[in-house]
């Protein structure tokens, strides 16, 4: 059996010595950075179980899917979450190049063919969510969009790498060549916060919409009204999908029956994971006891309706506020980095650096 091990030689690169090859630190990163890409399968499946949870995924039946910015601003943070590993490996990649690894541009090749599939698919998924039947041609200047991002990071990795080839650490800094890992930091921790202000948005919604009182298709709920003004009806879980949606009467406690006004709104929130989309809605004037029947034909097994005041924009300021957050981070971090980018080239320039 032939051993096969590489010497790292001053530069970091392949090398022999004694008729012994040595795996030198600058080929084991750009082996980090192709290996650090099976985290997009874990990140996809994250994915997966984001959309179900933030009620944008395809999975759900139309009537129950919720589409259009909203849609696109709850899942931001998650199609970010996809890139994590490849600006990880990218990092990776531009290191092992600095270290005179060969490997270095096939990893960063390698990451860049990924960086080229992966943004073709969030941006075809994103512009799917602005626009529910877009033409197939819409695909084409994707593809191209994809390419180029794709190509910006390959040069922007490959001139960081050049520029400081032969970095080392020095007293005045520190080591440029590790320098990303400050960046990516930052980015992380706003990918972290904006996700889970989004996931402790969407779970304070389910819970405070348990609250409302329902029942079974056809049945009847009693509601209590201690604040006057408009109160919505629910379509709950496969009675969400019924295309007619609900026949609702609502009548007083004195006996009188009130005017119920069909209403044509989104999906408005999840109950044991199927949407939830108001169908009608009624004023009550007074404080008091209310009466709501609901029916629908054909009857949807399992389905149920729900009567609460309206939910509608709950969700948007959380949203914004977990993408400006998320935003701000990745701003932050770029900033940062072309600070510390800079700061390495005057070292390098007096000399500092050898």
């Amino acid at each position: 059996m032939v051993s096969r091990l590489h010497h790292k030689s001053s530069s970091g690169a392949p090398g022999s010595e004694n008729g012994m090859n040595v795996v030198g630190p600058g080929d084991r990163l750009a082996g980090h950075a192709m290996v650090v890409l099976l985290g997009i399968v874990v990140a996809a499946a994250a994915l997966v179980f984001w959309q179900l949870y933030m009620q944008t995924s395809d999975l759900y039946n139309e009537p129950e899917r919720i589409y259009g910015w909203g849609a696109l601003g709850r899942d931001l943070p998650a199609f970010a979450l996809l890139l994590v590993p490849i600006a990880i490996g990218m990092s990776l990649s531009a290191r092992a190049i600095q270290l005179g690894s060969r490997r270095g541009r096939l990893a960063a090749g390698l990451n860049t063919v990924v960086l080229f599939g992966v943004g073709f698919l969030v941006l075809d998924a994103a512009v799917h969510e602005l626009v529910r039947s877009a033409p197939d041609w819409v695909a084409w200047p994707l593809l191209v969009v994809a390419a180029a991002i794709a190509g910006v990071a390959f040069v922007v990795a490959s001139r960081s790498a050049g520029g400081n080839r032969r970095a080392e650490p020095t007293p005045r800094g520190p080591r440029p060549a590790w320098r990303h890992r400050r960046s990516l930091a930052l980015a992380l921790a706003g990918l972290v916060a904006s996700l889970a202000w989004l996931a402790i948005a969407q779970s304070t919604l389910t819970a405070s919409t348990a609250g409302f009182v329902r029942a079974n298709l056809p049945g009847t709920v009693v509601i209590n009204v201690n604040t006057p003004g408009t109160y919505f009806v629910y379509a709950e879980k496969s009675a969400a999908a019924a295309p007619e949606g609900l026949a609702v009467e609502v009548v007083s406690d004195g006996g009188a029956s009130l005017a119920v006004s069909n209403f044509a709104g989104g999906p408005a929130y999840l109950r044991d994971l199927r949407g939830a989309r108001p169908v009608a809605s009624f004023s009550a004037p007074v404080p008091g006891i209310y009466r709501v029947s609901a029916s629908v034909s054909p009857l949807y097994p399992r389905g149920t309706f729900a009567v609460g005041p309206s939910v509608a924009g709950w969700m948007t300021p959380s949203i914004w506020g977990a993408d400006l957050v998320l935003l701000a981070a990745v701003g932050l971090a770029a900033w940062v980095d072309a600070r510390d980018g800079r700061k390495d080239s005057r070292y390098a320039a007096a000399g500092t650096v050898t």
